[in-house]
This record gives C-alpha cells, sequence and structure tokens, in this order.
C-alpha cells in the first residue's frame, strides 16, 4: 500500500515537464494572386468608311468620362496559432 508521502509526489512520468516550452516566431513573405481590371483606350479618326458606326452610338463629347473599375484588395491578418 502507497504512504501519504508517496501519494503527493507527482510521478515523472505521467506528468511531462513543460517549463522548458517555448514560442518561435519568424517572418514568414507570402505571394498572394490579386485580380484587378485594366482598361486601355484607344481613339480613332472617324474616316468615311466608319462615319455610320461611329455617330450611331451616344452623342459624343469632349467632356471628362468615368468608368467604373473593379480592383481586389489584400488584407493582412496576424495568425495566432492554435488554443491549447
Amino acid at each position: 500500500m502507497d504512504t501519504p508521502d508517496e501519494e503527493d509526489e507527482p510521478d515523472e512520468r505521467t506528468h511531462p515537464r513543460t517549463d522548458d516550452r517555448y514560442v518561435v516566431t519568424e517572418p514568414v513573405t507570402t505571394t498572394v494572386p490579386v485580380e484587378r481590371e485594366v482598361v486601355r483606350v484607344e481613339r480613332e479618326p472617324i474616316t468615311d468608311q466608319n462615319v455610320d458606326e461611329a455617330i450611331a452610338g451616344p452623342e459624343i463629347s469632349a467632356g471628362e468620362h468615368e468608368v467604373a473599375l473593379s480592383e481586389e484588395e489584400v488584407l493582412q491578418s496576424e495568425y495566432k496559432g492554435r488554443k491549447q
């Protein structure tokens, strides 16, 4: 039968030591694919061959025109690891 002193002592075989545990942090660089729309505007002179096609669309003006494009934004977050 165990004595009271033996029951109070931790058993090294069933209780591993964790006081030598530490965390290593290192920088990581990762390439992430990002999509974006690209527009190229070409000006073409109106000629006798394309005059019907040129005037068939909306009215031509010298004003400023806005074109909405889309672009993905990369958000960086810090990974905290697993909870234990």
